[in-house]
């Protein structure tokens, strides 16, 4: 769940947060989070998606350090890999 802050809302904000939403909309794979629901519009915008067990990447990296290059974008690291599946709008990320 993504809340934007009242007191960092502005157009530019709103702006960006919907092409993320936008983004959330398209992009799907055995690796990426599944997008649930949003409301950009709303007085707090908001996006929601699948939960994922696991740790989160500040966790990550602060129990073991940098991840290595050649790691980062493997399916295998919690951290990548979303990045080489489809997206919807038939668009592949390299």
């Amino acid at each position: 769940m993504k809340v934007i802050k009242p007191s960092v809302l502005d157009e530019d904000t709103r702006v960006r947060f919907l092409s993320e939403v936008d983004s959330l909309r398209t992009v799907y794979g055995p690796f990426v989070a599944a997008f649930v629901g949003a409301d950009a519009d709303a007085d707090q915008p908001w996006l929601a998606v699948e939960y994922v067990p696991g740790p989160d990447l500040r966790t990550l990296v602060t129990g073991h350090g940098p991840l290595p290059l050649a790691e980062t974008g493997q399916p295998r690291c919690p951290a990548g890999g979303g990045s080489r599946h489809g997206a919807r709008g038939g668009a592949a990320a390299p």
